[in-house]
């Protein structure tokens, strides 16, 4: 039976590159918005979409990453089902 992964998308996409990679779904559908501050770009944007922001707790300088699908090397088996 193949395993399916329901996500959403919101904030941080480091923990959702994080779960697809520890669980391996043979398919992923993402729950996402398409409106100007839209997450969609977070899955399929063009350059460096997703964002790190910097926080005071890790120190971590605020920097850009790629889209979550080009992370995980699937960039190019993505199939857009929308709902109009």
């Amino acid at each position: 039976m193949p395993k399916i992964l329901l996500i959403t998308v919101g904030g941080s996409h480091q923990p959702i590159v994080t779960a697809i990679r520890d669980l391996q779904p043979d398919r992923v559908v993402f729950i996402c918005s398409d409106s100007n501050k839209g997450t969609k770009s977070q899955i399929i944007g063009e350059g460096y979409p997703c964002e790190i922001r910097r926080t005071e707790t890790l120190k971590i300088p605020s920097r850009q990453e790629a889209s979550i699908l080009e992370q995980l090397g699937l960039d190019g088996r993505y199939q857009s089902t929308q709902d109009s």
